[in-house]
Parts: structure tokens; C-alpha cells; sequence
């Protein structure tokens, strides 16, 4: 179980709050993107859970498929707080 907490903590934090920090920072630092339309859908992209791709391809190879969809659901139930987080902090900072 503790393996388990441990690999959903580390997909979280990398997919859903160092992606988006990252994203963040090029957004709010430089021109790349000016239409803010366009830095909302950058940013939502970067802070989506991961697709069903991922179980698709374990249950595929009989792999870790309870894992995988456990995960993707913690990714998703997350993402309830995380997107208005990184989305406020696009449109305030």
C-alpha cells in the first residue's frame, strides 16, 4: 500500500504540479503566447490527468491494470482542485 501511495504522489506531483508550474512560468515569462484564450488551453492541457491511454496499454500487455486505473482515478479526482489552482494563479499573477 505504501508503494502504491508513493507512485500515485509521484505521477501527481510530476503530471499535475511540476508540468504545470513549468507551463506557468514559460506563460507568465515570456511572449511565446499572448492570446489568452490560447494560455488557458496551454495551461489546461498541462494540468489534465493522464488519458485513458494508459490503461488501454495495460490491460493490453495484462499489466498493472488496477494500479494504472487507480492512479488515473486519483489524477482525476485531484484535478477537481488542481486546474482552478493553476488557472487562478495564470490569470492573477
Amino acid at each position: 500500500v505504501k508503494t502504491e501511495f508513493c507512485d500515485i504522489l509521484k505521477v501527481i506531483s510530476i503530471k499535475m504540479v511540476f508540468t504545470p508550474f513549468i507551463i506557468l512560468l514559460i506563460l507568465k515569462n515570456t511572449n511565446i503566447i499572448t492570446d489568452g484564450l490560447m494560455r488557458v488551453i496551454f495551461l489546461l492541457e498541462a494540468t489534465s490527468p493522464p488519458a485513458v491511454g494508459l490503461i488501454i496499454q495495460a490491460t493490453e500487455k495484462r499489466t498493472y491494470t488496477d494500479k494504472i486505473g487507480f492512479i488515473i482515478l486519483t489524477c482525476y479526482l485531484s484535478s477537481i482542485l488542481l486546474i482552478p489552482f493553476w488557472l487562478f494563479f495564470l490569470k492573477t499573477h
